[in-house]
């Protein structure tokens, strides 16, 4: 097996400004996608949770989420500077741009303990300029800042001697990543893992840390993350939100007879089929790299690669946020590995060192350019996808009131409260198909009179989709509450079904004042109207499409009769 080569001396001129052209380039492409970008609805659930913050709601006692809080505290001050305002996706993700900055700096960082600094720059470049890590971490979300806590944590566990010292920085960068994301429980289970695989591949490593040495350094590295860990749950029981986080964190997703026992079997084979090949490739790693990185890279391709394994066999769920805090890493132990299949090449043809590293370049760069290509191909940057989502802001800001109710499966409405407590994700729909949790959104629409809802119908139980379809009806990127029928002629009877009691008012599509009856008794504008059944008859007149709507909806100028088609941008709505 070939011994490990010497880490490449020559530059390149011009190389580092080309880099750093590059990172320009992805900088500016971030300010571009975040207005066109389309929006996960978890983004808007993100921002829904931190305005709620920034208006003295509690996180989990008042509003519902299954994610930890840190993200969205840190977020709550810019949604107070901002106010109400249909641009706050791309103002949110702006705000993004800071984070990628920081991540990329962190991985610049780890990869110069790892690499040369060529590699390093390109590497970085590679891991953050892929199609799984740029477009995610566009998006305002609380990945963002958890890839952030955890990448400059694996920096400082990688980037020197660990001593006492290191173990409490790396184990505060990671207890801040447990405070961003409860998936950091995986990377740490993870992280562990990978130190016990190190130890079994590599006798240097094997030696020098003997049980007694690195539980000791365990234990020390465990210490902040737990601090910090309890004083979050201290401050949540303070709050009385403990009780509700641990529900909505932890709990919401065990969904009891949601497993396959012969799928599970086979993602067991899987992993440990990808564990052996792991353990195989850190041990040529360790072989063929100068001693002083070898354990080091194979400490973060043995962490990483347990990681996405877990994610992609037997984790509950997997979705590409979630190889967020290690897709750039593998970014550097790829370029590393591009890098040294080139040098030994270019060893065994003879060429000057000069010649190697200028090859090395080219190779290293047409890569990243292959991957942000790919980046675009997937996600173009012209194209606005997000559109319809500013509309939808703009419409519900404009015909709602703060105070006021707005239903929507995860707080896609941003700026006003849900009626109902659960937000409908994927482990809700599932407790509510398998009847471990009943659905509440009906019951909640009428104690709460809420008569604006968003657009769809299909992420909510049998029950509150049935009765939306009943007693709402779309009207521009909403759904209303009340009916709308026609075209009718002068005179003709209808029976209107109120599902949502409120103020309500009759208008008729060509403009003309409504003429008619309501339950025998001539119509004199907004009155109200209780739930059930009412016989509407219409005046005299040309026949035209008529409708019983909110009176608030018709005077803060909504309008009925239009239905906005919806575009991708409300996927997964």
């Amino acid at each position: 097996m070939p011994g490990p080569l010497p880490l490449p001396d020559a530059r390149v001129p011009g190389e580092r400004i080309a880099a750093a052209l590059v990172f320009v380039v992805f900088l500016a492409a971030r300010v571009a996608y975040a207005g066109r970008l389309r929006v996960d609805s978890d983004e808007l659930q993100h921002l829904h949770l931190a305005w709620g913050w920034s208006v003295g709601l509690v996180q989990y006692r008042d509003l519902f989420d299954n994610h930890l809080p840190a993200f969205h505290l840190l977020l709550a001050p810019l949604l107070r500077a901002t106010g109400e305002t249909p641009a706050i996706v791309e103002i949110a993700r702006l705000a993004m741009l800071p984070l990628f900055v920081a991540t990329a700096f962190a991985t610049w960082r780890l990869g110069r303990r790892v690499a040369s600094p060529r590699v390093a720059a390109w590497g970085t470049l590679l891991g953050v300029g892929t199609f799984e890590f740029y477009a995610r971490s566009v998006e305002a979300r609380a990945d963002d800042l958890w890839a952030l806590a955890w990448i400059a944590g694996l920096a400082v566990a990688v980037g020197g001697p660990f001593t006492r010292g290191r173990a409490l920085a790396t184990g505060a960068w990671f207890g801040f990543a447990c405070l961003a994301s409860v998936k950091s429980a995986l990377l740490l289970v993870t992280f562990a893992a990978g130190a016990v695989g190190l130890g079994c591949v590599a006798p240097t490593v094997r030696a020098a840390w003997p049980a007694r040495r690195a539980l000791a350094a365990a234990g020390w590295m465990a210490l902040p993350a737990l601090l910090l860990v309890g004083a979050l749950a201290a401050w949540m029981a303070s709050l009385g939100a403990l009780a509700p986080l641990v529900r909505g964190v932890f709990l919401h997703a065990v969904v009891p007879g949601a497993g396959d026992p012969a799928r599970t079997a086979v993602a067991v084979a899987a992993l440990l089929a990808g564990t052996a090949g792991l353990l195989a490739a850190a041990r040529a790693v360790v072989a063929r790299s100068a001693p002083d990185v070898g354990p080091r890279r194979a400490l973060l391709l043995l962490a990483c690669g347990l990681f996405v394994l877990l994610l992609e066999t037997v984790w509950i769920t997997s979705a590409r946020q979630d190889k967020l805090p290690v897709v750039p890493v593998l970014g550097v132990l790829l370029a590393t590995g591009v890098d040294a299949l080139v040098r030994r090449r270019g060893a065994a043809r003879g060429d000057a060192p000069a010649k190697v590293a200028r090859v090395a370049v080219g190779v290293l760069a047409g890569v990243v350019a292959f991957a942000f290509g790919r980046t675009v191909h997937n996600r173009r940057p012209w194209v606005d996808e997000t559109a319809g989502v500013r509309a939808y802001l703009a419409e519900v800001l404009a015909v709602t009131r703060p105070g006021e109710t707005v239903l929507d499966p995860k707080g896609q409405s941003v700026f006003r409260r849900r009626p109902t407590y659960l937000v409908y994700e994927r482990f809700t729909r599932e407790r509510v198909a398998r009847g471990v949790d009943v659905d509440p959104a009906a019951r909640d629409l009428v104690a709460h009179g809420t008569w604006c809802c968003s657009p769809g119908t299909s992420k909510y139980g049998d029950a509150t989709a049935a009765f939306l379809l009943a007693h709402t009806f779309r009207a521009g990127r909403l759904r209303i509450a009340g009916a709308r029928a026609g075209p009718l002629d002068a005179g003709a009877s209808l029976e209107v079904r109120i599902g949502v009691p409120g103020v309500y008012t009759v208008v008729r599509e060509d403009g003309a004042p409504f003429a008619g009856t309501v339950d025998g008794e001539p119509f004199a504008g907004p009155r109200p109207w209780a739930a059930g059944p009412h016989v509407l008859r219409t005046g005299p007149g040309p026949a035209t499409r008529v409708a019983v709507v909110p009176a608030a909806y018709v005077e803060r100028g909504g309008t009925p009769f239009v239905e906005a088609p919806l575009d991708l941008s409300f996927t997964g709505w």
